[in-house]
This record gives C-alpha cells, structure tokens and sequence, in this order.
C-alpha cells in the first residue's frame, strides 16, 4: 500500500506545480500609443498622466507592468489577439466591446477640440455639415469620440487625411495640406508647446465633446476579475485624492 500511495503522491505534486495559479506578482503588458501628456515617452523614460495613475493601480494590487508604445492600430490588434493584457487610454465603442473588457470607472476623461491655422478663416462652428467642404487631418486608428467619427462615417467629412503621428498631424496642419485637425485638447497645447508652434495654431471654438476614455482588458486572456480589481481601486485613489494628485498637470509640464 505504501509503495503505491509514493508514486501517487508524486503524481499530485508535480500537478500541483503545474497548475499552480498565476501569481499577483506576473508582469502585465500594457500597450498605448505615444499620446502626451497621458502617456509618452522621453528620454527612455515612460511618462505622463494616465501612466501615473496605471502604475499606482497596480501598485496597490501588486502587478508589475510592462508598458509599451506602439501604433493604436497595433495595440488594439495586440490586445484582441491576446497578446497584449490591456490597453489604455481607449475609448468605448460598439466595435472594440466585442474584445474587450472595459473598465467601468474612468481613467481620464478627455476634451476633444478641432484645431487650424492662426488666421485662417473658416466658420466658427461645431457642425461639421458646415465644414464639409474643408480638408481634415487624423491620426489613424483612433477615435475623437461619437461626434466626430459619426460625421466620418456617415460622409459627412468627405476629407479627412490618416498619420499615424500626432506630431506629423500637426505639420499637415502648418504645411496647409489639410485645413482642421482633431485634438485631445490638452495633448495639443502640449505638442504645440513641445515643437515651438503655439503662436501659429489656434483652437476652432470651444471643444466639440468630452470623452471618457479608460484601461480595457483583452478578453482572450480572461481578466474579467482583474478588471473589477482595477475598478475598485481606481474607486479608492479618487475618494483619498491620490487621482487628483496624479493628474496635475503641472506634474508633467
């Protein structure tokens, strides 16, 4: 009986490690795309807003992340093929539900403006039925909140040029091949500042829509309860005012 119960025993333990559950203290890969002042990278060194608030969450539910810049477009494919664990900061469409797993409290909420160039004249006007006949520029892959991507997709924008940089957008802009460019806002007064252009830019009215943007999971690696933790302390740094103290934006300037 003895001779019998040692292979067992080894049988269970060599299981046991196999199966053994993932620790807290795995490295997540979180990837984003370079977008001062939420998160950017200078001088080797992972910076900014949203990153501010990501690593403190994380922090406290002691992961260790690993945070990656690449093309929207690429982080959104990383995230729903599962090779990514999350993205950020991304906003909530029908389109991008289907594989991710949407934090519930906000990471930031954003302010989305249209820019153009100082003096250029053109109605001063949130409707873009109005601005149909003018040449926009875009970043590709991303989205400026429902207001403006509807006017795209319904052709009501019958122009709009794709970068994949927000600093190449904004010479689009100074170099006159497109007209009016879409900004998170207080990115664009960053980049504008950053490449010495502040007094050749100026912002079309007051900003079109506020978006809430957020840290979403990818579904293929099954972090709904990880996503519910993240919820929780995200809850937590608002009410002791940590979230208020991460997001100065004199912390970055």
């Amino acid at each position: 009986m003895r001779c019998r119960l040692i292979p067992l025993l080894f049988s269970l333990f060599f299981v046991g490690i196999c199966i053994r559950p993932v620790s807290s203290a795995e490295t997540l890969q979180l990837v984003t795309l370079d977008y001062p002042p939420y998160e950017y990278s200078e001088n080797g060194e992972v910076k900014g807003l949203a990153v501010n608030v990501v690593r403190e969450v994380f922090r406290r539910l002691n992961y260790k992340v690993e945070i990656k810049f690449l093309p929207w477009s690429r982080s959104l494919k990383l995230v729903e093929l599962g090779q990514a664990d999350a993205i950020f900061t991304a906003y909530r469409t029908p389109e991008r539900e289907l594989f991710l797993d949407y934090s519930n409290e906000i990471l930031m909420s954003q302010e989305v403006s249209l820019f153009i160039r100082k003096g250029f004249e053109i109605p001063q006007t949130h409707d873009f039925a109005n601005l149909a006949e003018y040449h926009f520029g875009a970043r590709r892959g991303v989205s400026y909140g429902a207001k403006f991507d509807t006017a795209v997709e319904e052709g009501t924008l019958r122009s709009v040029y794709r970068v994949s940089d927000g600093n190449a957008l904004i010479k689009l802009l100074l170099n006159k091949r497109v007209d009016i460019v879409p900004f998170n806002r207080l990115g664009a007064y960053y980049r504008f500042r950053k490449l010495g252009v502040a007094k050749d830019v100026e912002e079309l009215s007051s900003p079109i829509q506020s978006v809430p943007s957020y840290i979403a999971f990818s579904k293929k690696r099954n972090h709904a309860a990880l996503r519910d933790q993240v919820d929780q302390v995200l809850k937590e740094m608002k009410l002791d005012g940590s979230y208020d103290r991460l997001t100065a934006y004199g912390l970055i300037q």
